[in-house]
């Protein structure tokens, strides 16, 4: 029921209730003081002046007692009106209106989208009001997750950015304070890429950025490997529950892959194909500080595949073994 037929039924009800209120006030006090009058007037001629003067007496008290009595029961309609549409207004109109805006200042205030609850089972204005606030509400939803999906989505690649990463590592460092356990990482850079952008040209680069990627991606299959395109020509996979083991064997499988493809790269002086470099480093980890530390351990490591001659996967603990063996 909409507000129109609300408000038409409220003034109907309160016009019926006056004019039944009038209606038996005239019937119950002024029609029968009415009749007396009248009959006091038709009996003039046969009664004496004395009685006649006190029954004008009684008539003129009865009178003003109905005119009293009518001016309490129009100021009691007036009352009960003026209560009836106070009521009509708070719990039909402005109830609904402070409901509405309590939510949206919430919505405001914590800067977060949500459905407005709609307590009322009613199908008037406010309903309709609400059920398309709250598609505008779901249609802001779907896009701010759109948005956030694309601002964590390297768009070559579709596959986790930077930003993403450091997120991951956020949350992964706040669910291993719970729980030490072994975390792999290792970052893969393509070799030479540089000199094939400037043999190939860019979009042919992007091509190879791509390759790359889904053998990454068919090589770090499970649900909880988390692969990202840390910039450029680099990778970075982890590997959470994993050993050193698993991860350099993944490693050489996404080494094997990538020059199985044979991308001709004429202007690399280590291959003819595209090849990659890879960098393994594994740890017991408790914190972010710690993951980064493993990260950063996987960086020397890739560092070291990369003067060790490249197409190659190369440990933190080899990379540690060769600086031992300098000094």
């Amino acid at each position: 029921m909409n507000l129109f037929r609300k408000l038409m039924l409220f003034l109907l009800v309160q016009a019926l209730i006056i004019g039944i209120t009038i209606t038996s006030f005239i019937y119950y006090d002024i029609y029968p003081t009415y009749n007396a009058l009248e009959k006091t007037i038709a009996d003039n001629t046969i009664t004496p002046a004395s009685q006649i003067l006190t029954q004008e007496i009684q008539i003129s008290k009865m009178l003003k007692e109905s005119l009293r009595n009518f001016l309490f029961t129009c100021i009691g309609l007036g009352v009960f009106f003026a209560i009836g549409a106070f009521s009509f207004m708070h719990f039909i109109i402005l109830k609904p209106i402070y409901r509405l805006r309590k939510q949206m200042h919430w919505i405001i205030r914590n800067k977060k989208f949500r459905p407005i609850h709609q307590q009322s089972k009613t199908s008037d204005e406010f309903a309709d009001l609400t059920k398309h606030f709250n598609s505008l509400i779901q249609h802001v939803i779907k896009q701010n997750k759109s948005l956030e999906s694309l601002s964590l989505t390297d768009p070559l690649t579709m596959l986790q950015n930077r930003r993403s990463l450091d997120q991951f590592i956020t949350t992964l460092g706040g669910l291993l304070k719970r729980e030490e356990k072994n975390i792999s990482i290792i970052m893969i850079d393509i070799d030479h890429f540089k000199l094939y952008n400037d043999t190939y040209g860019h979009v042919q680069g992007d091509d190879v950025i791509k390759k790359v990627a889904q053998s990454i991606i068919h090589n770090a299959s499970r649900l909880s490997d988390f692969v990202a395109r840390y910039g450029g020509e680099e990778f970075v996979v982890i590997f959470p529950d994993t050993s050193m083991e698993g991860a350099y064997a993944i490693a050489q499988s996404i080494r094997q892959d990538i020059e199985n493809f044979k991308m001709p790269h004429k202007s690399s002086p280590t291959s003819e194909n595209i090849t990659v470099s890879i960098g393994v480093s594994s740890a017991l980890v408790g914190n972010k500080d710690q993951i980064l530390k493993v990260l950063a351990d996987a960086d020397d490591a890739l560092y070291h595949a990369k003067s060790d001659g490249r197409n190659k996967v190369a440990t933190n603990i080899e990379k540690n073994n060769a600086s031992k063996a300098d000094l």
